[in-house]
């Protein structure tokens, strides 16, 4: 049985776990180093698994950012360095093991496809929380793109002129449907609020904070029924803290019932949690 060194490489926190047959052997984890260049990323993945290299067979990475032929790209993280830097090519001297490195929600979608809530199906996963993320795997693989981007279902443009996204585009469904676009949009209504809030106030009957939600999970709703237009997926798993929060999956659920059957996707709970990226990282081949 094959044992991986699997790493989760996210904004605020990275994870470590030796990672075997789907199963998490043993994990730790520590806050992501705060750091404007992406050889800080590489010293803080080589110590945290530098003790464990010696049990496993190989190493994989999940990672924010774009992934392409072995190259990191991660924008968001403003690095001076963080331009198709080589980071499989750095790990692989470091730990002297072949290493595989992919996007987080790509890594994600796989793991819930091998050990979750997708098994055998071709499938859109999303995780929905501060951003929107997603992976896609289809006739058994996943599909990553030659630049890293497929399966990005958070920047697909749903308005040219409408809200800025974080990555510099107008219109991204991830500037309409995330938790951060949540929090904004209620901010005339509840000054201060923060995702949770919203969700809170929708529980209590707050009309305002009910068509914020609302507007979230149809124009989500609408994205996933596109996908299935053009790779005919049979299932979307939803994973993420906004994605995940109490009655959220229930209003995606309830939206797709208004699509024709033709456009509709069976839409269900990410099962993995965190450990999906790991998990799915660490089943690649």
């Amino acid at each position: 049985m094959e044992t991986v060194l699997a790493f989760d490489v996210g904004g605020t926190k990275t994870s470590c776990a030796l990672v075997a047959n789907g199963k998490i052997l043993c994990k730790k984890e520590k806050a992501t180093v705060g750091s404007n260049t992406a050889e800080d990323f590489v010293q803080q993945i080589f110590k945290m698994g530098q003790s464990w290299i010696d049990k496993a067979d190989k190493v994989a990475v999940a990672t924010l950012g774009l992934v392409e032929g072995g190259c990191w790209s991660a924008p968001t993280l403003n690095l001076i360095d963080g331009k198709k830097f080589p980071l499989a090519n750095k790990l692989t001297k470091l730990f002297h093991k072949n290493v595989t490195i992919v996007n987080d929600a790509q890594a994600a979608a796989w793991g819930e496809y091998k050990f979750g809530a997708g098994k055998t199906k071709d499938m859109l996963f999303v995780t929905v929380s501060t951003g929107v993320g997603g992976g896609l795997v289809s006739s058994g693989r996943l599909i990553t793109g030659k630049t890293g981007l497929a399966g990005h279902i958070g920047h697909i443009q749903i308005n040219p002129h409408g809200l800025e996204c974080t990555c510099g585009r107008k219109g991204c469904l991830q500037a309409y449907v995330s938790g951060e676009s949540i929090s904004f949009a209620a901010q005339p209504y509840h000054p201060g609020a923060t995702t949770k809030n919203v969700f809170e106030q929708a529980e209590d009957g707050k009309d305002w904070a009910k068509d914020i939600l609302h507007t979230s999970a149809s124009l989500l709703t609408t994205a996933i029924s596109n996908v299935k237009s053009i790779l005919d997926i049979e299932i979307a798993v939803i994973g993420g803290s906004v994605g995940l929060a109490k009655g959220y999956i229930g209003m995606l659920q309830k939206e797709m019932l208004k699509e024709d059957d033709l456009y509709s996707v069976k839409i269900t709970e990410a099962v993995l949690g965190s450990d999906a990226g790991l998990i799915g990282a660490a089943s690649l081949d």
